[in-house]
Order: structure tokens, then sequence, then C-alpha cells
């Protein structure tokens, strides 16, 4: 995907909260869901092997998959089959897996998942999951797939606010766990990202009231740019193009300016790239 650099997304934005934070938080049914297209790690498939590890209901009928037991989603001219070792529990337009447990984990292809299931027949030919999960559960499976989990927890935070917002901006719609979108990892989370999503739960970043497009990437060469050099039309006050210069160190570059616009903006402080969010003031 096009992306910018997390740690600048916080320059000029606010964070805001999007639902209640603290120890005591909200069901997960009050959390926004994101709808993730299983492609990355699984490619395109005739057939997938589930496994439960708690029961599962299949929407719509009165099939509960086992615990601990393997499954098969296949595709037929009619659509998907489920079998269960060699018996024929069905066959179907689509299927959806609920779990019966919150914390239930849909292993597919040896995978595991968090939330519902649903397996579709795409273009003809492939088993085509897609997983609905709480934001925060989601950022779980994110974070560490996006940035190197033992980085400092700061830059981590940073990371988790970044994927928070721009998961958002596509509420309602269906994404994919590539890096189209935003990579996800399912249930592989780590204790430090983990972390890093906990304690900004529900924080956002927003701009004159709304969410930023929170855009990132990998490095940045020594400078980001601005939204309009980049892709046209008119430049946003977020997207500063940042130069980073002077003496190099492990930690990064001593000095930095920023440009937005005409103005020369400075480092309010010494630049804490530990932290990875230095502020400016422009003048």
């Amino acid at each position: 995907m096009k992306r910018l650099c997390a740690a600048m997304l916080l320059l000029s934005a606010v964070f805001s909260g999007l639902f209640p934070a603290g120890p005591a938080h909200a069901e997960a049914a009050a959390e926004p869901v994101v709808n993730v297209k299983l492609v990355n790690y699984l490619g395109n498939q005739s057939e997938v092997i589930i496994e439960p590890t708690d029961t599962y209901s299949l929407s719509g009928t009165g099939i509960t998959l086992k615990a601990n037991v393997a499954y098969r989603v296949k595709t037929t001219a009619g659509g998907l089959a489920l079998h269960e070792g060699t018996k024929l529990l069905g066959e179907f337009s689509q299927l959806r897996l609920i779990p019966t447990k919150p914390n239930a984990v849909l292993l597919v292809n040896n995978r595991g998942y968090l939330g519902e299931m649903a397996f579709v027949k795409e273009n003809g030919q492939y088993v085509r999951p897609v997983n609905t999960v709480p934001i925060e559960e989601y950022l779980k499976g994110v974070v560490p797939n996006e940035m190197p989990a033992s980085w400092n927890v700061e830059a981590l935070k940073s990371q988790a606010v970044a994927a928070r917002t721009y998961a958002l901006s596509y509420a309602g719609a269906t994404i994919d766990d590539t890096i189209r979108y935003q990579v996800y990892g399912g249930y592989t989370w780590h204790p430090n990202s983990t972390k890093a999503v906990e304690e900004t739960y529900g924080q956002v970043l927003k701009y004159n009231g709304r969410l930023i497009s929170a855009v990132f990437s990998a490095s940045n060469g020594g400078k980001t740019e601005s939204n309009a050099n980049a892709w046209g039309g008119t430049p946003l006050a977020i997207f500063l193009v940042i130069l980073f210069l002077g003496k190099m160190t492990p930690a990064g570059p001593l000095t930095a300016l920023a440009i937005s616009g005409r103005r020369i903006c400075l480092p309010l402080a010494p630049l804490d790239w530990k932290l990875n969010h230095p502020l400016f003031l422009c003048q």
C-alpha cells in the first residue's frame, strides 16, 4: 500500500478516544469490527483445513463444529462443501462460523484466528476465508507484523494508533491481510506489541475533528513527502515534508527540520528517537 512514516503522523494530528478506555473496557460487541479477507498467508486454495480450539456453530444450520477436530472446506460446482473426515456435513453457498466463546481460536491451515470466520467461493475456484474480528484484537495481529515487536514500546504505541486510525477509515468495508492494506497475522501476538495496543486502547488520530489518512511506510530514505506531491490534490497540514539532517547515530540523525508550504519548522526539543515521534514548531 502507499504509506508514509507512522511516527510523523503524530506531528500535527490530535489524539482522540474512539470508544471507552481504561481497564474495564466495554464489551467486545461495542467495539468496531474489521472484516479481513485472508490472502497473504493462505494464497489461493481450493480446499482448506480448519480446526477449532473450542466449539463453533455454523450459522443458519444446526451444525456445531467440535473442539480439536479437523474439518475440510472444499469448493464444489455448487459452492462449498464441509467435511468431517470422510463424512459430508453439507454443501452451502457460503459458511459462517461463530465461536461459542469469545477467546476461541480457529486454525485455518494451521494459522489461528479469533472472531467469526466466513468462507466464500472466490472466482469460481478458491475457498476464501473472511475474518470478522473486534478492532483491538485485529490490531494485536497487525502491529507485530508492521513493526518489529522488539522495538521500544513507545514506537509500538505510535504504530498501534496509526494502524487503528487506518483500519477505521475502512469501516464497513472488507480489506485484506496484505501490504495493500495492513499485514495481519491473526492470533500471532507478541507481549510488547500487545501492551502497546492495550495502552493506547481506542486512541485514533484526528485533524479538524475527522480521522486522518494514517498511511505509513517501512522507511522514508531520510525524508517524508507532502500528500500533494505524492498523490496530487490540496496539501494537508498533517503531511509535513520532513528532512533529517546532521550527524547520523545508531538511533538516527541528531537534527531535523520540517517544511510545511513555505514555513520552516524546527524541533521543539532535542530529538528523542527512542520515542519515535519528534514535535516541530512552525514559524
